[in-house]
C-alpha cells in the first residue's frame, strides 16, 4: 500500500477520521464484550457494551486525534471481583488483550477487502465510468486507512507502558512483589507517552513492528486473492 498519510486533503482527512473512529470503537467494545463474557456487567451497565462511537469517544482525545494524530477513547471500566475465573490476573490479561487482538483481526479483514477491491479495479475498472472508478478508488483508500490504523492501534496498545493494555498484560506475568512496584510508577505512564510521541521516539519504537505486520498482512491477502 502507498504511504496513506502523505498529501492529505479534506476528503482523505474525513476517511482517515472515520477509520480512526471505527478502530477505536471496535477496540473499546471488545474490552467491554470480553469483560462481560467473563462475568463482569460493569461496562454493560454504563452503556459501553455497544458499537455506538459516541459512547466510547473522549472529546479531548478526539480533538487531539484530529489535529495531532494522537489521542484516546474513554477507557472501558471493569471490576475483577465479578470475573468468574479464579485467576483474576489472567482474566485481566484476557480483557486487556481483547482490544489489540480485535484490532489485528479488523486489520486482517480490511486488508482482504482491500486486496479484493484492488483486483476488481485491475480486472474491470478500465471499462467503468469515471464516477464508478472514483468510488472504487475511494473504497480502496479507505480500506488502506482502516487496515493501517488498526495495526498502529494494536501495536501502540501492546506497549508495556501504563495505562496501555500492554502494561496490564505484562503485570499479569510478574510476581506480586514486582507488580506492586510497577504499579507505583503507573501515574507517570501518560507523561512518558507524551514525551515519546513529541520527541519522535514513539514512531521509532513502533514503526518497525507496524511495517512488519502491515507487509505480512498485505502479502498474505494478495497471495490468497490474486
Amino acid at each position: 500500500m502507498a504511504n496513506i498519510f502523505s498529501n492529505f486533503d479534506l476528503y482523505d482527512l474525513l476517511m482517515w477520521a472515520s477509520a480512526v473512529i471505527l478502530a477505536l470503537t471496535f477496540h473499546e467494545f471488545s474490552h467491554a464484550q470480553s469483560a462481560f463474557w467473563l462475568g463482569d456487567p460493569t461496562a454493560q451497565r454504563m452503556g459501553r457494551l455497544t458499537l455506538n462511537p459516541i459512547k466510547h469517544l473522549d472529546p479531548i482525545g478526539a480533538v487531539m486525534l484530529l489535529f495531532f494524530h494522537f489521542g484516546w477513547a474513554k477507557a472501558v471500566p471493569f471490576n475483577p471481583l465479578y470475573f468468574r475465573m479464579r485467576d483474576k490476573r489472567k482474566a485481566i490479561m484476557l480483557v486487556s488483550l481483547a482490544g489489540p487482538v480485535s484490532n489485528l483481526l479488523f486489520a486482517l479483514v480490511s486488508v482482504f477487502l482491500w486486496a479484493i477491491m484492488v483486483k476488481i479495479k485491475f480486472l474491470y475498472g478500465a471499462g467503468w465510468s469515471g464516477f464508478a472508478q472514483n468510488t472504487l478508488g475511494g473504497f480502496v483508500t479507505f480500506l488502506g486507512y482502516l487496515c493501517h490504523i488498526n495495526i498502529i492501534l494494536a501495536v501502540f496498545n501492546l506497549l508495556p507502558i501504563p495505562p496501555l493494555d500492554g502494561s496490564k498484560v505484562m503485570v499479569s506475568f510478574l510476581p506480586w512483589r514486582w507488580a506492586e512496584q510497577y504499579y507505583q510508577y503507573e501515574r507517570y505512564g501518560f507523561l512518558i507517552l507524551i514525551i515519546l510521541i513529541f520527541t519522535g521516539l514513539f514512531g521509532m519504537i513502533i514503526s518497525p513492528a507496524v511495517k512488519i505486520v502491515m507487509s505480512a498482512f498485505e502479502n498474505f491477502a494478495k497471495w490468497i486473492v490474486f
